[in-house]
């Protein structure tokens, strides 16, 4: 589904409606969280846009724990890379990750 306000998270809410008749441990689960983007300001709460740090992976995270209906999920995708996070510098200097 393209990147729209009317369709996000619908598919979440239908993988979630499925889960419900199955065993969680049988499903090995993936989801995504977006990566950098200025142009989506309604993807998160508050933000001017997305960005792939500790608040915006939190709560795409919690936000599709809420939608699937479980308390964990298997993998975790990033979904376009924040091209100014740089992950080398990142293990490094923590720039996109503050405590």
């Amino acid at each position: 589904m393209p990147a729209d306000p009317s369709t996000h998270g619908i598919a979440d809410d239908i993988i979630g409606q499925w889960l419900r008749g199955r065993n969680r441990k049988d499903v090995v689960l993936a989801t995504k969280v977006a990566g950098y983007s200025e142009d989506i300001d309604w993807l998160r709460k508050g933000a001017a846009g997305t960005r792939v740090n500790r608040a915006n992976i939190r709560e795409s995270v919690e936000a599709s724990l809420k939608r699937l209906g479980t308390d964990y999920i298997d993998l975790l995708q990033l979904e376009w890379p924040d091209r100014y996070c740089l992950f080398l510098r990142t293990i490094k200097r923590n720039t996109c990750f503050p405590p």
